[in-house]
């Protein structure tokens, strides 16, 4: 599925890979850590080789799965993740999946869009979640090994006061990012037993108990046909049926189409659909032709009410602008 994002705002260019400057903090640590504690776990392993018969098959277990975790890496620092790739296969084209939300750093949007990693410095979705997650698997796997075979080489008292001193250097270091990993791993575990992104369960989480989801947002047209219920012009009174006048007349409103969107409010075809702005509302005219006596307070005929709405996959900061505008030259904005 095709991806489109808009121009930069306030000269920030998005971000396209994870090697893109600047650098997060957690990138430096992350290097760092996996830096010094590598090298800690094979100079111990080294220097006790010969005494710990188990040596030769937990380094060339461990090996593997640096070189397999490394790869994985470098695919997530240097992809695209507006971009599809041959992980994009592997998952089912299910709504989690496959729909597009606005990714404020990338500066597009991104299909199956799940959250920013700031240890990777790059956004995940559709197109790179499954390496994520199996670098995640294998970080669980590589750090735990390291945490019980630091523990096996203290008991063995194959090494020095020196050398048991940098045994406990290197298990510090090494079991809380063990267990970093347990709970990374266990979360997403968790959200993809329910099916949520870590957007969407950030975000149920922010909805207070109890509280009913909102109804989605949708084009309405004037249908002339004749309605009981709607917004006396005279008496203010609203059933939310259709919009009446005081002369009797009244109008009822359906859903309307990009193509009828277009048709009503005079636009080139298309020009309604999505822009290259994601910031950009779309706009929906519903004019309201007052029977007899005009419309909503005794106004003129053909009154024009313009709601401008925006798409809840935008940025949230441009969202909910409200303008009803008035052919009788007044304006109000809420």
């Amino acid at each position: 599925m095709s991806t489109k994002g808009g121009p930069s705002t306030g000269g920030r260019v998005g971000r396209t890979r994870g090697f893109d400057r600047p650098y997060t903090q957690e990138q430096y640590i992350c290097w760092g850590g996996q830096i010094i504690s590598l090298s800690l776990f094979y100079a111990l392993g080294g220097s006790g080789f010969s005494a710990n018969a188990f040596n030769t098959v937990v380094l060339g277990l461990h090996g593997s799965i640096v070189l397999v975790s490394l790869g994985l890496w470098l695919f997530l620092e240097t992809h695209d993740p507006t971009e599809p790739s041959c992980w994009s296969r592997r998952l089912p084209d299910s709504e989690r999946w496959t729909k597009l939300s606005y990714d404020r750093m990338h500066m597009k949007k991104i299909e199956g869009l799940d959250h920013f990693c700031p240890w990777l410095n790059v956004s995940i979705g559709r197109s790179n979640y499954l390496p994520f997650i199996l670098l995640v698997a294998l970080g669980l796997c590589q750090f735990g090994l390291q945490a019980v075979v630091g523990l096996l080489w203290a008991l063995s008292g194959a090494y020095t006061t020196a050398g048991l001193v940098f045994i406990v250097l290197h298990e510090v270091m090494v079991a809380p990012i063990w267990c970093m990993y347990v709970m990374l791993f266990g979360f997403h575990v968790y959200l993809g037993v329910r099916g949520l992104s870590t957007y969407g369960y950030l975000m149920e989480m922010k909805k207070p108990k109890g509280s009913k989801p909102k109804a989605p947002k949708a084009g309405i047209r004037r249908d002339d046909r004749p309605s009981d219920s709607g917004v006396s012009g005279a008496g203010g009174s609203a059933d939310g049926g259709g919009v009446k006048g005081e002369g009797g007349g009244s109008a009822k409103f359906s859903k309307l189409s990009a193509s009828e969107v277009d048709e009503e409010l005079g636009l080139p075809s298309g020009a309604s659909g999505e822009t290259e702005e994601p910031s950009s509302p779309s706009a929906i005219e519903l004019a309201v032709d007052g029977a007899e006596g005009g419309g909503s307070g005794g106004g003129g005929n053909g009154d024009t009410v313009t709601v401008t709405d925006t798409d809840t996959d935008v940025a949230p900061a441009e969202n909910e602008a409200l303008v009803v505008a008035s052919t009788n030259d007044e304006t109000i904005s809420m």
